[in-house]
């Protein structure tokens, strides 16, 4: 059969196949949600009991693996959108190679059953001319109700919260999930998303939602660096309003080099955090010792200043023992071995080739935006650029679900801020 007769044949199935990617992404955005939540430990322990000691416990982890690894059902539209939906040769042979690459570090790294670049990468190609706003909305949803959720179930005592943390004598609320930082991590991804799919046309009530969830964060969770990012994103969709209303225009002298620094955000960024984890001493501490902020920042600095010396360089990574057991163990033994920072864990655990596919892949989520003259847009991935500094989850659908800008459809009907009235540049693109 001719390739032309395939993709005419397969081509009928298109919109069945639409189908079959929602939900595969509705599953996705579900399972990682649900992984920071102690619902997957219950479903373990129910299945246990259920069980009543006829299965091994190889036989539940192997049944509680197939369940979270359903999400690799997204290998299905993603091979029908290399199949049919991609015409250039290009594209099909980027993608056949980027899932490739995913798949190699499933099987490089299988004693972990790590599918996380393989999964992103399947994630990315079936999101080929997607809607992007209709992604945004389902992750909005799904993370929202969930989020919301966990805080109702710990209110009424119905699920222990078991992962509060005391520090400096207060007490650090998680609020049903497994860490105060990814309770706040979420919620302060949630309002990202919004502004986002809004193109930064908030309305009074979105404004009131930042400053009480900031204010909550203070008093009851003390994610720092999710309490920032909820800042700065109150500062520039403040810029954004005021711009509009005064109708202030940038002009291409200041907007052009603001859009390249944002191009280039997580480059600086990450860059910026690897190369201070190079250089770190001790007195870092020391000397910031009695700034709770940059205390805590020189503090996240020395694991993977001190994993760098201990581990040899690699191209693909080395899954240091130490360090698996602090990501998977609630008991700490001996250092502190956990690694906070986004950019310091791909180069840790996926080697040279890992750091590079994110400095790359976060930087083609910019270029498309720029394309777009989407500077606003810009400007809220660079807020997610600074979360990362030192916070974990950059490929995690259910925080950072941007990645899937790269191939879905950035200008769909689902824009939500379609109606409202949007600056324009010169060539009539939207600026701002």
């Amino acid at each position: 059969m001719k390739e032309s007769s395939l993709k005419e044949l397969l081509g009928k199935y298109k919109e069945k196949m639409d189908k079959v990617y929602y939900v595969a992404l509705a599953y996705n955005l579900l399972s990682h949600v649900l992984a920071v939540t102690p619902v997957i430990l219950f479903i373990e322990l129910l299945v246990r009991k259920l069980a009543n000691g006829t299965m091994t416990e190889g036989q539940i982890r192997l049944l509680i693996d197939s369940m979270i690894n359903l999400r690799l059902f997204i290998v299905i539209p993603a091979v029908f959108t290399v199949l049919v939906e991609m015409d250039k040769q290009r594209d099909q042979l980027i993608s056949i190679s980027f899932i490739a690459l995913g798949w190699f570090y499933s099987f490089h790294m299988r004693e972990w059953n790590d599918n996380y670049i393989f999964n992103l990468a399947l994630l990315i190609v079936a999101s080929y001319k997607k809607d992007f706003h209709k992604i945004l909305r389902y992750s909005i949803w799904i993370v929202s109700i969930v989020t919301g959720l966990c805080v109702v179930v710990t209110a009424l005592n119905i699920l222990p919260s078991h992962y509060d943390l005391i520090r400096n004598g207060r007490v650090r609320h998680a609020f049903g999930m497994t860490g105060p930082t990814g309770f706040a991590g979420h919620v302060c991804f949630v309002l990202l998303m919004i502004a986002f799919v809004k193109d930064g046309c908030l309305k009074w009530y979105d404004y009131l939602c930042v400053v009480i969830l900031s204010i909550l964060n203070i008093l009851l969770v003390d994610g720092r660096v999710a309490l920032l990012c909820a800042g700065l994103l109150l500062a520039g969709s403040l810029v954004k309003y005021i711009m509009q209303v005064k109708g202030w225009e940038i002009s291409e002298r200041i907007s052009k080099p603001v859009k390249y620094v944002f191009l280039s955000s997580y480059a600086l960024i990450g860059g910026m955090f690897m190369l201070l984890a190079g250089l770190y001493k001790p007195e870092f501490l020391e000397r910031f010792s009695g700034n709770r902020i940059l205390e805590s920042f020189a503090g996240r600095l020395e694991p993977p200043h001190r994993l760098m010396q201990e581990l040899s360089f690699s191209f693909l990574g080395n899954y240091y023992t130490k360090y698996f057991q602090a990501e998977h163990s609630f008991v700490q033994n001996g250092e502190y071995n956990f690694i906070d920072s986004s950019y310091a864990r791909m180069y840790l655990i996926y080697g040279l080739v890992g750091f590079v596919l994110t400095m790359l892949i976060c930087t083609l989520m910019q270029w498309r935006l720029m394309k777009e003259n989407m500077i606003y847009r810009m400007y809220i991935l660079s807020i997610c650029a600074v979360f990362y500094l030192v916070q974990r989850g950059i490929f995690d659908p259910d925080y950072h679900v941007f990645p899937l800008i790269i191939t879905a459809n950035l200008l769909g009907r689902g824009d939500w801020s379609e109606s409202k009235g949007k600056m324009t540049d010169k060539s009539g693109k939207k600026a701002l």
